[in-house]
């Protein structure tokens, strides 16, 4: 059911934007696949387990896939961070002195013209 409202409410959203329902073959397209593969084999083999086992075997382990569920998630976060602490690094003495300031210099009419924020250019007379 929700497949299906989900299906409904995109076609809604991208009713004007037709190239995107176009099929590319990039990584979207491979994660799609194998996210498709890895899930029906895992039904498959819940199913068989399930058969030769009984039930309760296989009940039995899927607190232990949620726990690396958790496992796998705070890989992921950590690699994120580790990749953004490497960049920071790599960037360091790069940017000028006040770059997270407020204050910003804009050009107008080949001048430079101080601004309180950078949002609001101002234009001098």
């Amino acid at each position: 059911m929700g497949m299906l409202e989900a299906t409904v409410l995109a076609l809604i959203c991208e009713r004007k934007n037709m190239s995107a329902w176009k099929i590319h073959p990039d990584m979207k397209l491979l994660a799609s696949i194998y996210g498709g593969i890895v899930s029906g084999l895992a039904y498959y083999l819940i199913g068989v387990v399930s058969k030769e086992r009984g039930p309760m075997f296989v009940s039995a382990f899927n607190p232990l896939s949620m726990g690396i569920g958790v496992v796998g998630s705070v890989v992921i976060v950590l690699g994120i961070y580790l990749v953004l602490w490497g960049q920071s690094k790599d960037n360091r003495g790069q940017f000028p002195p006040n770059a997270g300031c407020a204050k910003t210099m804009v050009e107008v009419d080949e001048q430079m013209v101080l601004t309180p924020d950078n949002n609001q250019v101002l234009r001098q007379p």
